[in-house]
């Protein structure tokens, strides 16, 4: 079994297998972006992530015909 995180099947809603196999099991531990260090040890270090995440949710059922 591969590690699901919440965030790494963000937008599926419908069809679990297809968001697993979209997003795959790999994933990166450590990204810098413009000198910012925003994933540590797996983990988004966004201030704003909870609303990104009800901006992106709201977004994905709207293209999926969900809202």
């Amino acid at each position: 079994m591969w590690e699901s995180a919440p965030l790494t099947q963000l937008g599926s809603f419908t069809d679990p297998v297809e968001g697993w196999l979209r997003s795959g099991p790999a994933r990166a531990w450590h990204t810098f972006i413009g000198g910012r260090h925003v994933l540590d040890s797996g983990e988004l270090q966004l201030a704003a992530l909870e609303e990104n995440i009800v901006g992106h949710t709201r977004a994905a059922r709207a293209m999926q015909g969900l809202s």
